[in-house]
């Protein structure tokens, strides 16, 4: 087996769906939105808010995904350690040695290295602040029920390759046979 790519990636723990509010997150976070344009508004407070410093570490170092429709932006769902989903959508924290499908509450990005400390304090602040301040900021304010932040974590993600089997000229099999 041989490891192809590594990949670094912050990732911010909540006890909520991430899938509703990943971009504008990121882009509250960041001031970095994807093609689709979605945190366009938590973008420009960003942009406002944050330093000089804060803004070229992010623009150098945070990296877009490609999503399951080609569009690529900086934040993506990441499924939260000790959490579990029953299969119809509700989360809870598992029990050990049950079995659940994945809780997807943590949102990520990618970087192409580790933040300095003073890029890690702004991250921290602006994701706790997102997250009291979710209902207000947010396009999400029907229905929406307030974030609970609940830590920053730095994963890394290799993509391995293991040939299980492989075959020669000589293994040709004729389709005629």
């Amino acid at each position: 087996m041989r490891t192809i790519s590594t990949h670094k990636h912050i990732v911010i723990d909540t006890e909520q769906y991430a899938g509703n509010f990943e971009r504008e997150m990121v882009a509250y976070i960041t001031g970095l939105t994807g093609e689709c344009g979605v945190g366009e508004n938590t973008q420009k407070m960003a942009e406002a808010e944050l330093t000089d410093d804060d803004k070229k570490w992010f623009d150098a170092n945070v990296h877009g995904v490609s999503d399951d429709h080609g569009c690529n932006r900086p934040a993506f769902i990441v499924p939260t350690p000790g959490w579990g989903n029953d299969g119809k959508g509700n989360h809870a924290k598992v029990k050990e040695g049950k079995e659940e499908y994945p809780a997807y509450l943590s949102v990520g990005f990618r970087v192409s290295d580790w933040p300095e400390i003073f890029v890690l304090h702004t991250i921290m602040r602006r994701a706790q602040k997102f997250c009291e301040e979710f209902t207000t900021i947010s396009r999400f304010v029907e229905g929406s029920k307030p974030l609970t932040f609940t830590r920053i974590r730095f994963v890394t993600e290799e993509t391995t390759e293991k040939t299980i089997k492989e075959f020669e000229g000589k293994d040709h099999v004729d389709a005629k046979s």
